[in-house]
């Protein structure tokens, strides 16, 4: 009896994985995946993180130091991350945004260039 019932079981259980396999997946899950999906088609170049909200008070203080002074660094960074600007505005600030990562690159090479020198004289 024990047998016939694994038996049963497992044909039942079989029987279930096929269905799953074959039947598509219901609908109300196919729109959460492209929903996802379209978050990532709607990333501006250069953009890392989710834009906040228009009435998170972080993003009106970058867009207001961006407004005040176009070339803060900060600002430029968190507004490209972030992708909060129109489209021409983040062109113009990701050009810059990019500028100042290979500055940046080049003076922490040149600070590790730096740092290694002293030791070497030493030897």
């Amino acid at each position: 009896k024990e047998k016939e019932k694994k038996e049963k079981k497992e044909k039942k259980e079989h029987k279930e994985h096929k269905e799953k396999k074959h039947n598509p997946k219901p609908e109300a899950n196919r729109e959460h995946h492209h929903g996802h999906r379209d978050l990532r088609r709607l990333f501006k170049q250069g953009q890392k993180y989710l834009s906040p909200p228009a009435s998170d008070p972080t993003r009106a203080f970058y867009e207001s130091l961006l407004q005040e002074n176009e070339n803060s660094k900060i600002a430029i960074r968190y507004c490209v991350e972030y992708g909060i600007l129109s489209i021409e505005e983040h062109r113009v600030c990701l050009r810059k945004y990019e500028k100042s990562k290979v500055k940046e690159k080049a003076l922490s090479l040149q600070k590790a260039v730096r740092a290694r020198m002293p030791r070497l004289r030493l030897k």
